[in-house]
């Protein structure tokens, strides 16, 4: 069984400088902040460096101490980014998730840019549901949270 979110944003920027802003490697600590129970993201890396590209793995170390490992399936410059888990996130999200896959979209909007950001999530059974949806709904709240940080750094580094 799996269970959706989604967040996006507008941006007063065309798609290629939102998706560089977006992905590169010292954005996600400014823009993923903890919100209870969903931890931040401290530090995000490809293992063994070099770029990001599908099949890659990137490492992202968490404010609770975890690191979450990332399979990149898709990064296509202005356009999209998707990746999935390769790794169990920290408690108690493991009591309902057992997988995850997440899609960014670039998608130009008049002088600007939609980004969306969407996760479909496999739960670990059909009984927690309930409970799935409402991380769901924690999890759609930090997302919304974190758009709005890029937003607030891809409109800065347009005035530099």
């Amino acid at each position: 069984m799996h269970i959706h979110t989604e967040a996006s944003v507008f941006v007063p920027r065309p798609p290629g400088a939102s998706f560089d802003v977006a992905f590169d490697e010292a954005t996600l600590p400014h823009v993923l902040k903890a919100a209870a129970p969903i931890p931040g993201v401290v530090r995000a890396e490809i293992d063994g460096g070099g770029p990001m590209r599908p099949g890659a793995r990137r490492r992202a170390t968490m404010t609770d101490g975890s690191v979450m490992v990332e399979e990149i399936l898709s990064h296509e410059r202005a356009r999209e980014h998707r990746y999935r888990w390769s790794s169990k996130p920290s408690a108690p999200l493991p009591l309902l998730i057992k997988n995850a896959e997440a899609a960014w979209t670039f998608e130009p909007v008049g002088e600007g840019t939609r980004i969306r950001w969407r996760y479909t999530f496999e739960l670990t059974s059909p009984l927690v549901y309930g409970p799935a949806l409402l991380i769901s709904a924690l999890f759609r709240r930090w997302m919304n949270r974190g758009l709005s940080r890029l937003k607030t750094l891809i409109t800065a580094e347009a005035k530099r």
